[in-house]
């Protein structure tokens, strides 16, 4: 990190999101001043995404365009963190918004708090077509060195994203905390749980400035097999975690059930879009999983059916059961 008065670095990856720019950086730009910068990596789009930020940022001060090849979204977040010269370290994605007298008010926060390791914000979720609501978490507010409340909600994946905390970047850096370039699924989280290791205390604050869209056709439609062996890569990222920390049992019975619950939605969404059985049978074997879940003993009866149902290979009646309880 180079030697200067950079409070804050706001970290933006970018790829074709020519429709998205203007909205996102001109919330952005109120927030720019002496010691808040923002990053803008164009991850190699081939719309006029890199036309467009250089056209916006031409008299905007601190802010910076990196254009590079396409290297996926991990890749650009972490080429940015090598330019940025912050104290502090925050994400945002292009296709988002932030309120900008919130994250301002943050920012005042951080300038009178300069010892923070991590802070931990609520944030909004939906669409215009139907609304946000505020997704708060279950954290007690204020700061606190009790990282087991931490761990808890990581473990029960309610901190996934990036972009609902801020991190120091000096524990990036000099911990060599990357976002994992071979995942496209739980990356965010394999990361948080590397940067976990290095801190002593977290602030959860109740000020909610980051509105993440979420369009939930897209994501049942874009099911593929593939989600089943990222789901291990990030189940193998978790439970070395919790081995390595010496962590309570409990974690890793959450990490279990998740891991079953996650396998068993897929495959649900996997019959629905017309994959057939052979198919679905050689990723459960072929990425571990089948073999992972049949060594795991599950205290719940649903849990159990689940696991029965799975390791049997019965994937239609699998698929049956959930729709009728909704996945519970």
């Amino acid at each position: 990190m180079a030697d200067s008065q950079i409070l804050l670095s706001i970290i933006i990856p970018a790829f074709n999101a020519e429709n998205y720019i203007e909205k996102c950086i001109n919330r952005i730009v109120p927030l720019l001043d002496c010691d808040v910068e923002c990053i803008v990596v164009d991850d190699g789009s081939t719309d006029n995404t890199l036309k467009l930020l250089r056209n916006i940022s031409n008299d905007i001060v601190n802010i910076n365009i990196i254009s590079q090849n396409n290297t996926g979204v991990s890749g650009a977040r972490n080429n940015a963190l090598k330019k940025a010269n912050g104290k502090y370290i925050c994400y945002i994605d292009i296709d988002d918004v932030i309120d900008t007298g919130t994250l301002k008010k943050v920012i005042e926060y951080l300038r009178n708090n300069l010892s923070e390791e991590l802070v931990v914000f609520p944030h909004y979720e939906g669409n215009e077509s139907k609304g946000f609501i505020l997704k708060e978490q279950i954290l007690h507010e204020g700061k606190n060195t009790d990282l087991m409340e931490l761990y808890k909600a990581t473990f029960s994946q309610k901190l996934n994203e990036p972009w609902k905390k801020i991190f120091r970047a000096d524990i990036l850096l000099n911990n060599d905390v990357k976002f994992p370039t071979d995942m496209y699924m739980g990356e965010d989280l394999c990361m948080f749980v590397d940067y976990l290791q290095y801190i002593h205390c977290f602030t959860y604050i109740n000020l909610p400035y980051y509105y993440y869209y979420k369009n939930d056709d897209s994501a049942s439609a874009m099911i593929k097999t593939s989600f089943i062996e990222q789901e291990m890569k990030l189940y193998a990222c978790l439970g070395n975690f919790i081995q390595k920390q010496s962590l309570d049992r409990i974690l890793s019975q959450e990490n279990d059930r998740l891991l079953l619950h996650k396998i068993t939605r897929y495959i649900k969404g996997l019959v629905d879009h017309n994959v057939s059985k052979r198919d679905i049978k050689f990723v459960i074997i072929q990425s571990g999983a089948e073999d992972r879940l049949n060594q795991i003993e599950f205290n719940n009866k649903a849990d159990k059916i689940r696991k029965w149902l799975l390791v049997h290979r019965k994937y239609y009646t699998l698929t049956v059961i959930l729709k009728i309880f909704k996945g519970k």
